[in-house]
């Protein structure tokens, strides 16, 4: 049995703890050192595990630049065919040259393997596989600039072809969103009015017109609003 202390010995013992705090919270030298000796083994792990962190985050970023250095290069080589009228050697790879869907999915966490999803989705569309591209267009990582919002206004084609017309409005919607200014917003706009109107739903459409009225009034579009709205029937 542990032996009991006598009242006096723990009044003692409670003093003293008492004033050592007093004379750590005067000393905040004092304290600090006296905290990391008490510590000393909680923060020596918690360094380590810092230490192991930023290692892993540092290794992992240079395999990440060397992966997109890698797809850059292949994705040059891919475009060469593209560029020249050779949409399905540009998707499928020739020779050594590696194909666009494969950067697309083997390097899907870099840059370059993003932009791939793209320019995979243009050789399918001049291949006239539109479901295909819609595919890449809707696996490329988007963000609010204008090279998405192409990709949403192509999305928002392929469904408006396909008769989608509601998912069409919201994708052509999510493109004048992404990037607003006179030249394309209110094309993206007139867009989605023109696919709301084919969906039979003229309340969207017609605020989709006003917006371009009063948010880019003086756009080109805008000047051909007239026309268009005859057109759809608005």
């Amino acid at each position: 049995m542990a032996k009991v202390k006598a009242p006096r010995q723990v009044a003692a013992e409670i003093r003293e703890i008492k004033q050592e705090e007093a004379k750590l919270e005067s000393n905040p030298v004092e304290k600090v050192l006296h905290y990391g000796a008490a510590n000393r083994k909680q923060i020596l792990s918690i360094l380590g595990g810092i230490l192991l962190v930023s290692v892993l985050v540092g290794g992992y970023l240079w395999y990440k630049g060397t992966q997109n250095e890698e797809a850059n290069q292949k994705l040059a080589a891919a475009l060469t065919l593209l560029n020249t009228g050779q949409p399905q050697q540009a998707l499928d790879g020739v020779g050594k040259t590696t194909g666009l869907r494969k950067i697309a999915e083997g390097y899907s966490g870099t840059d370059a393997g993003n932009v791939a999803q793209l320019h995979a989705a243009s050789a399918l569309l001049a291949l006239n596989k539109k479901a295909d591209a819609y595919k890449f267009l809707e696996s490329f990582d988007k963000s609010n600039d204008a090279i998405s919002a192409n990709a949403y206004a192509s999305m928002g084609s392929i469904k408006e072809d396909e008769k989608n017309y509601k998912l069409a409005v919201e994708l052509y919607t999510k493109a004048a969103e992404s990037v607003k200014n006179e030249n394309t917003t209110p094309q993206h706009l007139l867009s989605a009015a023109r696919a709301a109107a084919l969906g039979g739903d003229k309340t969207v459409a017609k605020q989709n017109i006003d917006r371009i009225k009063t948010e880019f009034g003086t756009s080109n579009v805008a000047q051909m609003l007239d026309f268009e709205i005859a057109q759809l029937g608005l």
